[in-house]
């Protein structure tokens, strides 16, 4: 059976994709570097949102650039190895679309509230509910593959489970996400004011 992909292609692939996550993990470092230089507040969506695509970046680097060395090797790991390079960027991705949810949720319902002490009654409840989406789609991701490497006759079903799952939780989030957003961007230029005083 050939490859679907020529050899030299998907070096070519490999090795862009290794540059570009290598940039973007640089890029990232200097914006938090930059965060620190200047002394800016160091626990914010910002540098929540900064870290967790360096992570990702991190990652995705470390896996491209094991594909270059020992392809082999790569796709024959060991259950926490395999979580870390395959399923970890995939669960940050998660968290970075709810971090970025929950950012807007807080700044759409400022808008709708127009009474900033009416905000913090629902920040506790938004805060908890996004922490447990995202426990949630970490636990059900890790326990399936712990269960799919111990069990061999069952990789189907675990594996669908799990993808029927995550495909819920983002369409999920990224529909409300939308929906923020479109309020925030029909939000008159009066409150524009209000999202410098959402914070954690």
């Amino acid at each position: 059976m050939t490859a679907a992909i020529p050899w030299a292609v998907e070096l070519g692939l490999t090795v862009l994709c290794t540059v570009l996550c290598s940039l973007l993990f640089l890029a990232v470092y200097v914006q938090l570097w930059l965060l620190l230089r200047y002394k800016q507040k160091r626990l914010s969506y910002q540098s929540l949102l900064l870290f967790l695509c360096l992570l990702w970046a991190g990652c995705r680097t470390v896996l491209f650039s094991f594909y270059l060395t020992n392809c082999a090797q790569a796709n024959a790991l060991q259950p926490f190895p395999h979580w870390l390079l395959y399923c970890a960027p995939i669960c940050l991705q998660f968290f970075t679309l709810c971090l970025l949810n929950l950012y807007f949720s807080q700044v759409s319902l400022l808008s709708y509230c127009m009474v900033i002490i009416k905000v913090f009654f629902y920040r506790i409840p938004l805060h908890f509910g996004f922490l447990l989406t995202s426990l949630a789609f970490l636990i059900v991701n890790v326990s399936c593959i712990l269960i799919g490497n111990g069990e061999d006759d069952q990789h189907g079903w675990i594996t669908m489970v799990r993808m029927i799952f995550s495909d819920c939780l983002f369409a999920a989030c990224s529909i409300s996400l939308a929906n923020n957003t479109y309020r925030i961007a029909n939000m008159s230029p009066a409150y524009v004011y209000l999202e410098s005083k959402v914070g954690l």
